[in-house]
């Protein structure tokens, strides 16, 4: 009885703990502070990014983001991201953490990387899934690290959505 358990444990496990990858593409927002709101609706910045779900509900996801047409690359970022599925569905709402590397200017050698300022920011967003693509929209709320958590220009909100390829 005891071998019969742990050998359907083990031949259910891969199934349980299957990867699932994930590539999109996104549209936001610009990095702005609160001071340089009219921005906003003067530019959009474009990214790509990188997706992996270990786990039904907790996965990993790296991007870049920029404008092309007037800089470059501007933002990487890194995410822990916690998945809630809608009851019978593969829509699912999702919630996590990351920090960004903000770059003032296009990096043009890895030194220009040290010169990056750290973000840290929440994030909350909702995935309608069509198939293997997904649908996606978020917010991202952030705090520049360093900068005095008194001042209201340490704060920014940046809000994106795209779609999502999933493999």
């Amino acid at each position: 009885m005891m071998k019969s358990l742990l050998c359907i444990f083990l031949l259910a496990l891969p199934v349980g703990f299957a990867q699932q990858l994930y590539l999109g593409a996104a549209l936001g927002t610009p990095l702005t502070s609160p001071d340089d709101i009219e921005e906003i609706t003067d530019s959009f910045e474009l990214g790509a990014q990188f997706g992996l779900d270990f786990l039904p509900g907790l996965g990993v996801r790296a991007a870049i983001e920029g404008n092309p047409f007037s800089g470059g690359f501007k933002l990487a970022s890194g995410d822990a991201i916690f998945r809630f599925y809608l009851p019978m569905s593969p829509n699912s709402v999702y919630t996590g953490l990351g920090a960004d590397a903000y770059f003032s200017n296009q990096p043009d050698s890895v030194s220009d990387l040290e010169a990056a300022d750290l973000v840290a920011h929440a994030l909350g967003g909702v995935e309608f899934r069509l198939g293997r693509f997904g649908l996606f929209a978020e917010a991202l709320p952030s705090y520049i690290i360093g900068n005095d958590p008194s001042e209201r220009t340490s704060y920014y909100l940046r809000a994106r959505s795209g779609v999502n390829f999933h493999f």
